[in-house]
């Protein structure tokens, strides 16, 4: 449980159900130009209208971003489609296009009322929207120069370095149309450093660039205070999507050693990824701010010279190699509070991805405690305290199967272990809200699709949009 604080981000492209998007990405751009809302595509319009790698970025101005909403709530309502708004803050929003029919696809629209890193401006957004072109698809698009220097300054605002897979694009932005690039960022850099911005990219310099970081991030931050009206409007826009945010998920799935836990939260995350959820993050126990407490006797022993005596670790999987024997009761009770502090903890991580729109999903949760052998000692009482200060799952979710199949694959422990561990866990479910018992017999793809649906439920529950149907 040290180290690494989560296993793992998913990362990388998707590939979204094959569901067109062309006629209602077509209707609403035509409601957008017939609502007189002047927009501009900000990157990857190469396959508009008919593709696009995962969202459409649209530059607009703040004050049209209500009748773009409409000019896309229209759209979507003549081609069937459903539109859930995910994200409203400071000169944005995130308009979640969903199809209908048993493959669903998400398509996020993002409304850029201006281009902002948080509430200070970064390029000219007024002088993008004015040059505009429109492709041979009919597509309004901001002119490259322009899309090189706000997809820079945008990087450079949040990091010390540029990655290194955008930078051939934007040297070709700066060297094809070196103009636009400039009137981008003039305003906000100055006429000094927006040249050794631009002959950097020009001449693929990249040290220099990442140089001027600190100049640029001074530029930038000198136009605007804490204390504007634009700076109070981010804020508080920020905490409110925080407080209520429209998507996100705490997912837990519990089963006895063995039972495919892992290999069912993986291929879940990495199907949900962008599918509706920006974020899918995997933990495998818990939020791991703590150290282990076997950490602590290590260092102890470093300081005191002595040598720790390590217990030999069976391989997972094999016979014996799951948790067979009960700590003593004051053994049990220090490693469980010590382990719900880190639960606690987690709340802090948690409000942040939440209100990035993240799906989180577990393999064992604190759940565990209740049936696992080595805290059987602990006081049931004691638990049901802890459990109530830890965050709560939006889904708690068992995978049954038998236990002899179980014993077959992972005889990690043996069948009466694997039964026993079943009925309490069957118990505790059926006493928890959102608690749902997930028949995992029929292998791990029907189980990945059933937990799948299970979380596309609770969430399109929350959007009031019809859900794919959950098996019962």
């Amino acid at each position: 449980m040290g180290g690494q604080k989560f296993k793992y981000d998913v990362t990388g492209d998707v590939q979204p159900p094959d569901v067109a998007i062309g006629p209602v990405v077509r209707k609403f751009f035509h409601e957008l130009n017939f609502s007189q809302v002047d927009w501009a595509v900000l990157r990857g319009s190469e396959g508009l209208p008919d593709s696009t790698r995962y969202d459409i970025d649209l530059l607009i101005r703040d004050e049209d971003i209500d009748r773009a909403e409409r000019a896309l709530i229209k759209a979507a309502k003549h081609e069937a489609w459903s539109v859930v708004r995910i994200v409203d803050k400071f000169a944005y929003r995130c308009c979640m296009l969903i199809s209908p029919g048993p493959e669903r696809r998400y398509l996020p629209i993002d409304f850029f009322g201006g281009c902002h890193h948080r509430f200070y401006p970064i390029a000219d957004s007024a002088y993008g929207l004015r040059t505009r072109k429109r492709n041979a698809a009919g597509v309004n698009v901001v002119p490259e120069g322009f899309g090189a220097g706000l997809a820079l300054l945008k990087e450079l605002t949040r990091h010390p370095s540029f990655k290194e897979n955008s930078r051939e694009e934007v040297a070709n932005g700066a060297r094809e149309d070196a103009e636009s690039f400039r009137r981008a960022v003039l305003k906000i850099l100055g006429e000094e450093l927006t040249e050794n911005l631009l002959n950097a990219c020009q001449n693929d310099n990249w040290d220099v660039v990442e140089a001027l970081v600190p100049e640029i991030r001074h530029a930038v931050r000198s136009g605007q205070t804490f204390w504007s009206p634009d700076a109070s409007e981010f804020f508080f826009s920020n905490i409110s999507q925080h407080l209520r945010p429209p998507m996100s998920g705490l997912v837990v799935l519990l089963g006895p050693d063995g039972s495919g836990k892992s290999t069912i939260a993986d291929r879940v995350a990495k199907e949900l990824y962008k599918q509706p959820f920006k974020i899918c993050r995997r933990y495998e126990y818990n939020f791991r701010i703590l150290p282990e407490l076997k950490q602590f006797k290590r260092w102890v022993a470093g300081l005191l010279g002595r040598k720790v005596k390590e217990q030999e670790v069976i391989e997972p999987g094999t016979e014996g190699s799951g948790m067979n024997a009960d700590h003593p009761a004051w053994k049990g009770i220090m490693y469980v509070t010590y382990y719900a502090l880190d639960y606690i903890l987690g709340r802090l991580p948690l409000f942040k991805l939440r209100g990035q729109g993240a799906l989180l999903v577990f393999a064992r949760y604190f759940h565990d405690y209740y049936y696992q052998r080595g805290y059987g000692k602990v006081p049931g009482w004691y638990l049901r305290i802890l459990e109530a200060l830890v965050p709560k799952p939006d889904l708690i979710l068992y995978l049954d199967r038998d236990a002899e199949e179980i014993y077959r694959g992972k005889p990690e422990l043996d069948v009466d272990e694997i039964k026993r561990q079943q009925k309490i866990i069957k118990e505790m479910v059926e006493q928890r809200p959102h608690g749902v018992v997930i028949d995992a017999s029929q292998g791990i793809d029907a189980t990945v699709e059933e937990v799948k649906k299970r979380i596309l439920a609770m969430q399109h529950g929350r959007w009031g949009v019809d859900p794919p149907k959950a098996e019962v």
